[in-house]
């Protein structure tokens, strides 16, 4: 704990003269030059280094500056020099005994003065020094006799500028964060860590905390599983870094630790402070009674309404706390909807104190900034990729950066990328290039089972299939079928598994937290069952996959990699499989009367709604019907289009088939060719946002328009295939003319405009065929909209 000569501009010239003439009047006999002052120092109690300008006191009507004094270069004293219009007190002097303990080599002296009247206390033992004489002798007796503090004085000294000196405990709370978050965080590619250095998206939900932080004590910051609520914390930490008024202290509870508990471990491991949750407690009330700046309390982890935390939520929040002390708490909503009520569904203590932030999957202005965020990492969207639902939730930005950076090894610093627009298959590539512990992998495939057993339970509440379908959750009960309990619970505390529960059903569930490794993991199932099931009924197997696909969370992505892997199998994949899936057409259906539709949307949860009329439906909510009536028809439905989705993303993959003979034939370009014709947009299933512009065909045909860019997985590996070999490609586009379909045209023009904004040689080669081929087809095809398909 050493004192540091920080250097410092000139200070007032009023104000050197009262340290002057406070020195002359406490050291009459010592020679001057002996002395010097120190009006700027550090100090270190465990891992926090505290600064101090010793003449800005902020925090303190009394304080007029607090310096070191040092006789030849050795430290003598703290002096406290307190305003001269005001006597001094008894507790005057304990401040300066603090930081004395606190500096290395120790001050024996510490020295209250206003001026006119000086007190002398010995640092070692706290109690007045009064020697016969005052002179140089006795000061450096008392100097040579100065000892190392003991440790209960040491812990006394801690306990005391934390709880009176908010410039010192300010400090030490920001630097625990910062050494709490900076554990938390890793490389953009260490996706173990939930946070990546320099990698941030601003979200809405920080804001709406900041301002109400100035109205209420304690903030529920809640949302679904993966959408970002730990994220939201973290940019709260840090832009409140500086903030003169305002220290938040960032806890992770999820190791099942109470609040009190964590704050009492967080001052110790970072301060050294070794004090109880009971201590903590007196700590935080007293504070919270304080005239001072206003700490904040980031929770995070809360997984389940334990009774425990619930009630020191409630204890913290109470009115018999000053209101220097306010809660963050980041919990699923599923959590924070039973804490707000009692269970006679009267609002609970919690619920009439709290104000209630949503998070929800990134709104446009959200991802915006994600773009302005991906665009300092020289990353650039393509056009498609604003509508991608899967591009709303920030685990999966967080991949596709990655995965898109660790292109840039050997390339120029003014290279920029840019990612493909939509997911795909090299998620599940990316996931396994960067989990390679052996052990974690055997644990996610027996999570991988538990998930497929749920795709079988028919039984399960419709709310409970919807969103495990969205988020990646499992029933305890079917893991426990798979894992021990200790197994669970190790996987829980190792921040894989994060265990809630469900809202609607009531049941125990555990969101997976690395849903690309489990995604890997299900493909490899998805693999060696297919290959099983192919060998006796490829219609039995294609039915199973795209059943199975239609239950799980990005089962198309995962159903083209199992596929994909099945090819590069020892005896690769039967032609049949694929031709199963080329004939089961997508195709449109009407929401006839008594049509009962289900999903969960992320912003709202889960929805039941039955048709009514073309006009008119029933949202369906606690067992009342609501009526709701439209303007327009309701319109149509797609069904039978997961086979053809599957296939469209096995196209970015070069994929070879097997025919019973035992011959090897690439297929991927007669699949995109007949995927393409889709005469109805392909979209990823769940797939939640804005109306498409879209045109529609005599022939009932309905195409996206090139404006929106990519946004149906098909178009995207018509990207992916046309960039492999441009002098092929140009034979497969003039074979694709040959089909006359609007849909295959429109579905190359999108594909080839976003290669011609890439660089040379891709730009005028796209441009070329642009020219030559695609725009005067699509003049026939659209034969008064000339202009609008040139642009």
């Amino acid at each position: 704990m050493t004192a540091q000569d920080i250097p410092t501009s000139a200070t007032e010239a009023d104000l050197e003269a009262e340290l002057h003439a406070a020195i002359r009047v406490a050291f009459p006999l010592l020679p001057r030059a002996n002395i010097r002052h120190q009006t700027q120092f550090s100090f270190k109690f465990g891992h926090a280094e505290i600064s101090l300008d010793g003449l800005r006191p902020r925090y303190s009507a009394r304080a007029r500056a607090d310096v070191i004094l040092y006789l030849d270069e050795k430290p003598l004293a703290v002096l406290e020099l307190k305003r001269k219009d005001i006597p001094l007190e008894a507790a005057d002097g304990f401040q300066g005994l603090s930081y004395a303990k606190l500096l290395n080599p120790m001050p024996p002296l510490v020295v209250v003065s206003n001026g006119v009247e000086t007190r002398y206390l010995e640092t070692h033992g706290a109690k007045a020094w009064s020697p016969a004489n005052r002179d140089e002798l006795a000061f450096k007796a008392l100097m040579d006799n100065a000892t190392e503090v003991a440790t209960g004085d040491l812990k006394l000294a801690v306990q005391n500028l934390m709880g009176t000196n908010p410039e010192v405990w300010m400090q030490a709370i920001r630097q625990a964060t910062s050494a709490n978050l900076n554990e938390l965080t890793g490389d953009l590619a260490d996706i173990g860590q939930p946070f990546a250095r320099d990698f941030m998206i601003p979200r809405k939900a920080t804001s709406e905390v900041i301002q109400l932080l100035s109205q209420r004590r304690l903030i529920l910051v809640e949302g679904s599983s993966l959408v970002g609520k730990s994220n939201v914390l973290r940019e709260l930490c840090e832009l409140n870094a500086k903030n003169n008024t305002r220290a938040i202290l960032y806890l992770e509870t999820s190791s099942g630790a109470s609040i009190l508990q964590s704050v009492s471990d967080v001052l110790e491991d970072h301060l050294d402070w070794p004090i109880t949750p009971r201590e903590a407690r007196s700590w935080l009330k007293k504070v919270s009674e304080s005239d001072g700046p206003e700490l904040v309390l980031a929770i995070d982890g809360l997984n389940n309404d334990d009774r425990e935390l619930r009630k020191e939520i409630e204890d913290l929040s109470a009115t018999k706390f000053g209101e220097r002390l306010k809660l963050v708490v980041a919990l699923d909503t599923s959590v924070a909807s039973r804490i707000v009520i009692t269970n006679g569904r009267s609002p609970s203590p919690i619920g009439r104190r709290a104000a209630r932030v949503y998070v929800t999957l990134l709104n446009d202005e959200e991802f915006s900034e994600a773009a302005r965020t991906f665009s300092e990492n020289r990353l650039i969207f393509m056009r498609g990729a604003k509508l991608s639902r899967e591009y709303r939730y920030p685990w999966v930005l967080r991949h596709v950066a990655a995965d898109s950076l660790s292109s840039f090894a050997g390339q120029p610093t003014n290279t920029v990328l840019a990612p493909l627009p939509l997911l795909s298959i090299h998620l599940i590539e990316f996931a396994r290039s960067r989990f390679d512990d052996i052990d974690l992998k055997r644990s996610f495939g027996k999570l991988a089972q538990a998930m497929l057993d749920e795709t079988k339970d028919r039984t399960r509440h419709p709310a409970l299939v919807t969103e495990c379908i969205a988020t990646f959750a499992i029933r305890r009960t079917t893991l426990l079928n798979h894992l021990t309990t200790q197994e669970l619970e190790t996987l829980s505390e190792s921040g894989y598994l994060k265990q809630a529960s469900h809202e609607a059903s009531g049941t125990d569930i555990c969101y997976v937290r690395q849903p690309a490794l489990l995604a890997s993991e299900l493909a490899k199932l998805l693999k060696s069952e297919i290959l099983s099931q192919a060998i006796n009924d490829h219609a039995s197997a294609a039915e199973w996959l795209t059943g199975t696909a239609s239950r799980l969370p990005l089962g198309d992505v995962i159903s083209a990699q199992a596929l994909a892997e099945a090819a590069t199998s020892e005896h690769g994949l039967q032609a049949g499989i694929l031709l199963e899936l080329m004939q089961t057409k997508p195709r449109k259906t009407s929401l006839s009367p008594g049509t009962v539709v289900s999903g969960h949307l992320p912003e709202i949860g889960y929805v039941k709604f039955r048709v009514i009329s073309d006009t008119q439906i029933d949202i369906l909510s606690d067992g009342r019907p609501r009526r709701v009536s439209f303007d327009e028809p309701i319109g149509t439905t797609y069904a039978d289009h997961t086979a053809w989705l599957i296939l469209s993303h096995l196209c970015s993959a070069q994929t070879e088939i097997w025919d019973e003979h035992g011959n090897g034939t690439r297929l991927e370009s007669a699949i995109l060719l007949q995927v393409s014709s889709s005469k109805m947009p392909l979209l990823p299933s769940f797939n939640t946002g804005p109306q498409l512009l879209t045109h529609e065909l005599p022939d009932g045909s309905s195409i996206v328009c090139h404006r929106v860019g990519i946004v149906e997985p098909i178009t995207q590996s018509i990207l992916i295939f046309l960039q492999r070999d441009l002098e092929e490609s140009v034979e497969w586009i003039k074979w694709a003319l040959t089909k006359k379909s609007a849909a295959v045209v429109a579905r190359i023009h999108i594909a080839l405009s976003e290669i011609a904004n890439m660089t040379e040689p891709r730009s005028g080669w796209a441009k070329s065929l642009l020219a030559n081929y695609i725009i005067p087809e699509m003049k026939v095809f659209f034969p008064n909209n000339d202009g609008h398909f040139a642009q």
